[in-house]
């Protein structure tokens, strides 16, 4: 099956949000505290979960900031790995292998994985709205604050954070030179690896480059390794591809850059590019067992199963347990690319006015296949084809059942010959399975205004944006 869906979205969006104090007069009931680190206090934690750098506890939003310390102290790599960090959030992978995040939000479920489709939950880098799902797919080394935004954030989030919003803020060039490096190592051959490097104080200028290395080997053995996938006709056309031996396996590259131009204390200019490579393998699909009586693929299921070669055995495992062999043959380690760039520009045009523009383009692009029956690996043998012609081809020739006993089994005996079906004996089989190619490409600039007296807070803005998104999916329900 063919699906090509195309989709193209430019819009403008303004928002505006008001907020007055008591302008009575104040009275001061107690002296000034001291310094949170003369009396061991808490550490203050600065958000912008309002449009605005703010301390969180002027924040009248439920939301959940983790800072770098507890970023690094429970390894958040991805917006995956959020899943149990704030009260009712649950984040996983989305099937298929793709790693696509999967948001649960105070019980709203959001996936926003078909191209052009509204998600619940929004996801946002450095100011940046990312409307692909699968631009939500990166590694970054430099990762300064994740805040959670729990419930509607539709004022100055947009409709697509009905449930929530994940906003991810990097750090900033700080104009002090050093060179830092860092090397984790663990079972299964994982290793994670970081170099950063950053530029001194130059003038008006400082920067820092970053790259970080992450792999890890897959916990599940796969018997189809080695088998050659020639995929260059297929939609998406990603060439030749050869089945790994170990499933699970993470094999990510990831680049980032920040450049900051500040000519004055009022004025300042940010670049940020970020990159992420990933070849990671999908996660192995075991095989639990089947049903002999369902009609006709029973019986075809049985005889694949029944008839593989002693090299070559069906792995079954009806206890429902994790495998450490199975076959997979149909895998092939995915080839993920997610690359960004924005220009965050702030002036503090006086005490109390604050104006901000983001301007960012962002693409990425996803070839993913993954099996899902769990047996696509085995071998189509002879007997395979007969029950697969017997029970499910020859029934549909125009009055099969008409024929005498004897045309019936002639029928069946051509339709299951070497110039037939039959010419597929010796290749993969191939049951149900999954393989999905697309790409997608956004602009957007948006212009932020912040006022604070001591009677009055606003925040007022404007945001165009534009994206296209292109899925190209071929998802074969049986063949042999």
């Amino acid at each position: 099956m063919k699906d090509t869906i195309f989709q193209s979205r430019s819009r403008l969006l303004l928002s505006v949000a008001l907020a007055s104090v008591s302008v009575l007069p104040g009275y001061a009931m107690a002296q000034d505290a001291p310094a949170a680190e003369d009396t061991g206090g808490l550490e203050e934690i600065i958000v912008t979960a309002q449009k605005r750098e703010q301390s969180m506890q002027d924040v009248a939003v439920a939301v959940t900031a983790l800072t770098q310390d507890t970023i690094q102290a429970n390894r958040v790599q991805t917006v995956n790995d959020l899943s149990g960090l704030a009260p009712g959030v649950t984040v996983r992978p989305s099937a298929g292998g793709v790693q696509i995040p999967t948001f649960t939000m105070r019980g709203a479920v959001s996936y926003g994985v078909v191209p052009g489709s509204d998600k619940q939950v929004s996801v946002y880098l450095d100011g940046v709205y990312i409307s692909s799902p699968r631009g939500s797919i990166f590694d970054l080394p430099d990762v300064a604050r994740i805040e959670v935004l729990r419930g509607p954030q539709g004022t100055l989030f947009g409709r697509n954070a009905t449930a929530g919003a994940v906003s991810v803020s990097t750090r900033d060039p700080d104009g002090e030179a050093g060179v830092t490096a860092s090397v984790s190592v663990g079972n299964y051959d994982q290793y994670r690896f970081r170099l950063s490097a950053s530029t001194p104080q130059m003038g008006p200028f400082s920067g820092y480059f970053s790259f970080m290395r992450n792999y890890k080997r897959g916990d599940v053995r796969n018997t189809g390794a080695g088998t050659l996938w020639d995929r260059t006709a297929s939609p998406g056309g990603y060439g030749i591809g050869v089945s790994p031996r170990y499933l699970g396996t993470k094999d990510a590259n990831s680049y980032f850059a920040a450049l900051n131009f500040e000519p004055s204390d009022s004025f300042k200019t940010v670049y940020k590019f970020d990159r992420t490579e990933d070849e990671s393998t999908p996660e192995a699909m075991g095989f639990i067992g089947y049903d002999p009586t369902f009609p006709g693929v029973g019986a075809v299921i049985g005889a694949l199963v029944t008839s593989q070669p002693a090299s070559n055995p069906a792995l079954i495992y009806p206890n429902g347990k994790r495998p450490k062999v199975v076959n997979n043959s149909w895998a092939i380690p995915n080839d993920q690319k997610v690359t960004g760039h924005s220009l965050t520009s702030t002036w503090e045009a006086s005490d109390s006015v604050t104006v901000k523009n983001v301007a960012s383009m962002r693409k990425s692009s996803i070839f993913a296949v993954s099996p899902i029956d769990g047996f696509s690996g085995l071998t189509t043998t002879q007997a395979t084809v007969n029950a697969y012609v017997a029970n499910l081809v020859a029934p549909r020739v125009p009055g099969f059942f008409t024929l005498s006993p004897a045309a019936q089994a002639g029928t069946i005996a051509f339709l299951a010959g070497p110039t037939q079906f039959g010419a597929f004996v010796g290749q993969p089989f191939v049951g149900i399975v999954s393989q999905a190619a697309s790409s997608s490409k956004q602009w957007s600039n948006e212009l932020q205004l912040n006022y604070e007296s001591k009677a009055l807070t606003l925040t007022a803005g404007a945001i165009w944006f534009k994206s296209s998104d292109v899925k190209t999916g071929w998802v074969p329900a049986g063949k042999l």
